[in-house]
């Protein structure tokens, strides 16, 4: 039966810390799969509704999210990087982002439910 491990990430060093974490069981339980997730910066209320009535806030916007998404992108491949580096096979390894909407830990675990995740990896402080 395969599992599924999502490991929420940022720029962090702990977020290193739980990849290497999260490749190291991947050694002794071969049957596992893992998402990368990040929740993205979250985007100020004033131009979110800005974007609604105005065509150059709404452009502006479009660039942020774009920024954003694109930033959370390379910082994924950098970390599937190190995980396929640490022995995780390439197709093994999933990324996934979202603009962060109710919060990072809700957004996680929102996510974490509607993909049905065995569980959750994440690093915090020095732990």
């Amino acid at each position: 039966m395969e599992r599924k491990l999502l490991v929420a990430v940022d720029r962090s060093k702990d977020s290193e810390n739980a990849v290497r974490y999260a490749a190291g069981i991947h050694s002794t339980l071969k049957n596992m799969t893992f998402t990368l997730y990040h929740a993205q910066s979250a985007i100020s209320q004033y131009i979110l509704d800005e974007a609604r009535s105005s065509l150059k806030a709404k452009a502006e916007l479009d660039k942020l999210l774009k920024k954003n998404d694109d930033t959370a992108m390379r910082l994924l491949d950098e970390l599937k990087q190190k995980m396929t580096a640490l022995g995780v096979a390439e197709e093994a390894v999933q990324t996934s982002t979202r603009p962060r909407s109710l919060g990072v830990a809700k957004d996680i675990l929102d996510f974490a439910e509607k993909m049905r995740f065995d569980a959750i990896v994440l690093g915090r402080r020095g732990v």
